[in-house]
C-alpha cells in the first residue's frame, strides 16, 4: 500500500510538460517532487516552470531520492530502457511513455525485472483511460453493432522536419510515434492481439515515413491500419460490426467522444473533459490525468499490474509491432544490443 503520491520525472520536453500540468491541476492527491534532464539548464527551467523543488541532471540522485515513489519516464523511447531498468532497481513504480521501449525483448526483461523487485510498471498508453473509448469498449461488448468484422483507422500528420520523427538513432518513423495507437485500439476492440497479415512501408532515411498494415484474428476480425509522418490523414478509427459501426472522430488516440449507427441511425456522444486554465502542448493532454489516477489507484490497492493494460498485453503487441518493422525492414541500433 501506498500513502503517497509523489512523483519524479525523467525527461523535460513537451509530453513531460503536459503530464505535469494535468498532475497538478486534477490529480489532488499527486505532487512532483524531481525533475531529471541531460542537462541543469534545462532541469532548473523545468523546475522553475512548474515549482519542482528537485532539480537534476544524473539519473542516479532523482531515483536515489527516497521521498520520490512513483516515476513517470517521458524521454525518447530509445532510452526508455536505461532509465526505466534504473528506477525499478531503485524500487520506483514506473509509468513509461508509449512505446515503453523500442522492441519486444527490452519490454519483456522489464516486466521481468518489475516482477522481481515487486514495484509497479505500465506503459502509458492514455488512450485507453479516456472514458469515451471505456465507453465504447463497453457498446461493443454488449452488442450493439453486433459482432465485429472489421476495423480500420488511420493516423498521419507532416512531421519530417522534427528529428525525433526523422532520425533513426532517435527511433524515429510512424510506427513507434503513431503506429502504436492504431495498433494498440485495434487490441483493445479484438481483446488480443491480431496476427499480421501484410505490412507495407517506405522508408526515407531509415525511418518509416509511410506504413499501411492488414491484421486478423484467426477466423475473425479484419483490420487495416495506416499510418504516416509525410502525409495528413482523417485521423479517425472504425469499428464495423453486423448491425451497425463505431465511428471514433480525430483525435482517436485521446477522444472526446464516438459516432455510434445502428439500423439506420446515427448518434453522437460526447464527453466533457476537465476545463483548466493552463496550457497544454498537445491536443486533449489535460486527458493525461486518467491513466496518471489509475497508476496511483492501483499502487494503493496493492496491485502491481493494470487489469488494463497488462503485461501480457504489452509484450505481445510489442512483439507485433517487431515482426511489422521486420516486415518493411527497419531497424534500429538497440537491437543488437
Amino acid at each position: 500500500m501506498s500513502e503517497k503520491h509523489n512523483w519524479g520525472i525523467v525527461g523535460s520536453g513537451r509530453i513531460c510538460s503536459d503530464f505535469v500540468t494535468a498532475l497538478q491541476t486534477q490529480v489532488k492527491n499527486g505532487k512532483v517532487l524531481g525533475i531529471y534532464s541531460r542537462s541543469q539548464q534545462s532541469a532548473d527551467s523545468f523546475g522553475d516552470k512548474f515549482g519542482i523543488p528537485h532539480r537534476y541532471h544524473q539519473l542516479d540522485d532523482l531515483i536515489g531520492n527516497d521521498q520520490i515513489q512513483f516515476v513517470y519516464i517521458g524521454n525518447l523511447h530509445p532510452f526508455h530502457f536505461e532509465a526505466a531498468e534504473a528506477a525499478i532497481n531503485a524500487g520506483k513504480h514506473l509509468l513509461i511513455e508509449k512505446p515503453i521501449t523500442v522492441n519486444a525483448n527490452r519490454a519483456q526483461v522489464l516486466v521481468e525485472l518489475a516482477k522481481e523487485k515487486g514495484v509497479f510498471l505500465m506503459e502509458a498508453l492514455w488512450t485507453r483511460f479516456f472514458p469515451s473509448i471505456k465507453q465504447i469498449l463497453q457498446v461493443i461488448e454488449d452488442g450493439a453493432i453486433g459482432d465485429v468484422k472489421f476495423l480500420n483507422g488511420t493516423f498521419g500528420f507532416t512531421g519530417l522536419d522534427t528529428p525525433r520523427l526523422s532520425q533513426n538513432h532517435l527511433g524515429g518513423g510512424a510506427l513507434l510515434d503513431i503506429g502504436v495507437y492504431l495498433l494498440s485500439v485495434t487490441c483493445f476492440v479484438l481483446k488480443q492481439t491480431p496476427e499480421l497479415i501484410h505490412a507495407h512501408g517506405v522508408l526515407q532515411n531509415d525511418v518509416d515515413v509511410l506504413l499501411s498494415m492488414s491484421l486478423q484474428v484467426p477466423e475473425g476480425p479484419l483490420a487495416t491500419l495506416t499510418c504516416s509522418i509525410n502525409s495528413v490523414f482523417q485521423n479517425e478509427y472504425c469499428i464495423h460490426g453486423t448491425k451497425g459501426y463505431i465511428k471514433i472522430p480525430s483525435p482517436f488516440w485521446c477522444p472526446t467522444g464516438y459516432i455510434l449507427y445502428v439500423d439506420g441511425e446515427e448518434s453522437k456522444v460526447e464527453f466533457d473533459l476537465p476545463q483548466v486554465e493552463e496550457e497544454f502542448c498537445f491536443t486533449n493532454s489535460v486527458g493525461l490525468s486518467y491513466e496518471i489516477q489509475h497508476v496511483q489507484e492501483c499502487v494503493d490497492n496493492g496491485l502491481l499490474e493494470s487489469p488494463l493494460l497488462g503485461f501480457d498485453f504489452l509484450v505481445e503487441r510489442m512483439r507485433l509491432m517487431d515482426q511489422i518493422r521486420e516486415s518493411i525492414g527497419l531497424v534500429y541500433p538497440v537491437d543488437s544490443q
